[in-house]
């Protein structure tokens, strides 16, 4: 399930999730649970990019500088992947108060 991602919401990426190259992939491998997840392009910035705590807003403005995508394709695409990071806990999630 897909849930909203404010642009103020901090993610951030866990110390216990391993970064690396396997079989000509980039996996994320979680310590914890020894499972792990394969990452396309965009996916392999997003993570490395939250490596240092950064907010959606500031997350998806990167990618929309950096990979040719339309702002509303972008916003869809990041939070099916951040809702799966998530899922799987595999980053830290500061939602913004409500206003």
């Amino acid at each position: 399930m897909t849930i909203a991602w404010p642009s103020a919401t901090i993610v951030a990426a866990y110390p216990n999730i391993v970064f690396c190259d396997l079989d000509n992939e980039r996996v994320l491998l979680d310590l914890t649970s020894s499972r792990y997840f394969a990452l396309n392009r965009v996916g392999v910035h997003v993570w490395e990019t939250i490596a240092t705590p950064t907010s959606v807003g500031a997350l998806q403005d990167n990618i929309e500088q950096r990979f040719d995508v339309r702002p509303e394709q972008c916003r869809k695409d990041l939070e099916s992947l951040l809702s799966n990071l998530s899922q799987f806990t595999l980053i830290s999630v500061q939602h913004a108060p409500a206003s």
